[in-house]
């Protein structure tokens, strides 16, 4: 490999790298719009290899099946909003 294509391979990456910083970055900042039970259902059933089934999760947690329904919907919510993917007033 000369020199030319190690620069132009060392400029891909970093732009991989530029991509995934901000990638990490809008989803850290998503993560911190919700609240302690809500990260730990997203994270629960979304980002780990083998997800938890939700009754395992709200058992865990010691809340009630519906309080567990109604903190996952608000997660899903807030993570929408602030992905931009709907607006505030839509889900009142």
């Amino acid at each position: 490999m000369d020199l030319p294509q190690i620069k132009e391979k060392v400029a891909k990456e970093f732009e991989q790298y530029k991509i995934l910083k901000v990638k990490t970055e809008n989803f850290e900042h998503t993560l911190s719009a919700l609240d302690e039970i809500e990260r730990e259902i997203i994270h629960r059933k979304y980002l780990v290899s083998q997800p938890d089934k939700d009754i395992t999760i709200y058992m865990d947690l010691g809340i009630k099946k519906n309080v567990f329904y109604s903190k996952k919907n608000s997660a899903h919510k807030k993570i929408a909003d602030v992905l931009g993917l709907i607006k505030e007033e839509g889900y009142k």
